[in-house]
């Protein structure tokens, strides 16, 4: 839980910073006390509401910024990775004791067993870099692109629940 301390200098502007480590293969949920919360961009000030900043960073070190007022109807958000929230409070505004609950829960994995023919090359690769996810074959992996070899069973798993609208498959065969 981030945990603030009520009454603490309500007449300045507060800036509130929390950073929130998660493994590799995980996803962050973090949830709000009502009100919630309401997308917005980095330029809006959210007059007269606290403004709430995170910067996610992904498992290929890419971060993504995103942004949010106060008194929406979100009450809990989502992220892949680390992620750092800042939260700015008005002067004269208070900030909840509890300010939100985290909790950590394994991502979502598409796994499957391939035996390449002999002779036979399949590569699975991507072109961007978002949503965050990778490729892991027998345990080594790489969020771009692997190669399959060896005529033996690999274990292949993506990071990510819909990998088939990220990765391409390309199978080369010698004859």
């Amino acid at each position: 839980t981030g945990k603030v301390q009520a009454g603490l200098l309500t007449d300045f502007r507060r800036t509130f910073s929390w950073n929130v480590g998660v493994p590799k293969r995980t996803v962050l949920t973090l949830a709000f006390p009502a009100p919630g919360l309401r997308a917005t961009t980095a330029l809006d000030t959210c007059p007269g509401v606290h403004k709430y900043s995170f910067t996610t960073t992904s498992a290929a070190g890419e971060q993504t910024q995103t942004a949010y007022c106060g008194n929406g109807p979100l009450s809990q958000l989502t992220f892949p990775g680390t992620t750092s929230l800042v939260v700015g409070v008005p002067e004269g505004e208070e900030l909840k004791a509890d300010a939100f609950t985290a909790t950590v829960t394994p991502s979502e994995i598409w796994s499957a067993y391939v035996t390449p023919d002999p002779d036979t090359l399949i590569k699975l690769s991507r072109e961007g870099k978002e949503p965050d996810c990778e490729v892991c074959v027998d345990q080594k992996c790489d969020p771009m692109r692997v190669t399959l070899l060896k005529p033996t069973n690999a274990s292949v798993e993506f990071g990510c629940p819909r990998p088939q609208d990220l990765y391409k498959v390309e199978v080369n065969q010698d004859i």
